[in-house]
This record gives structure tokens, sequence and C-alpha cells, in this order.
């Protein structure tokens, strides 16, 4: 619908990003290599779906989002992540 090529299978690989991105953002492993892919997810969504379509959602919670995660691309995982804790268990 925005002109991109294999679109069908471009859904799959995006929601798999998503799904698979969130869940390391959440347990806070690899946090900013997952939230660097989500910035791009975000970045697009932006780039696609909000200067064609608009509305909250695209103009709205992708830029927001899209802070957030290049926030944590630069900060990293919290003091409880598993990145911070894997980080100090000596070898």
């Amino acid at each position: 619908r925005f002109g991109l090529p294999e679109s069908s299978l471009l859904v799959y690989l995006v929601g798999t990003l998503e799904i698979g991105g969130g869940l390391l953002l959440v347990v806070g492993l690899l946090t900013r290599l997952a939230a660097l892919g989500l910035a791009g997810n975000m970045a697009g969504a932006v780039l696609t779906a909000g200067l064609t379509v608009g509305g909250w959602v695209h103009l709205g919670l992708a830029p927001a989002l899209l802070v957030a995660t290049l926030v944590l691309v630069y900060t990293g995982s919290g003091a409880a992540g598993m990145d911070r804790r894997l980080a100090q268990v000596p070898v």
C-alpha cells in the first residue's frame, strides 16, 4: 500500500522485529541493538504511514517511540537489565 517491495513479507519481518525487539527490551538483553532496530522501524513508520495516512498513532506515538528507542541506544539497559548483569560476571 505504501509502494514498498514484497510488502506481505515485510509485514512479517516488521512484526518479528517488534515482538523480538520488544521482548529483548523488557529483559534488558542486547538493549542497544534491539533499540536501534526498533528506532529504524519507527523511523520507517513515520516516513511511510505518517506521511501518507497521518493520525495520532503515526504522527504522535511513532515519533515518541522513536525518541524513546534512541534514548535507549544512547543509555543502554538499566541496572536491573541482563546486559548489566552479564557485564559484571567474571570470565
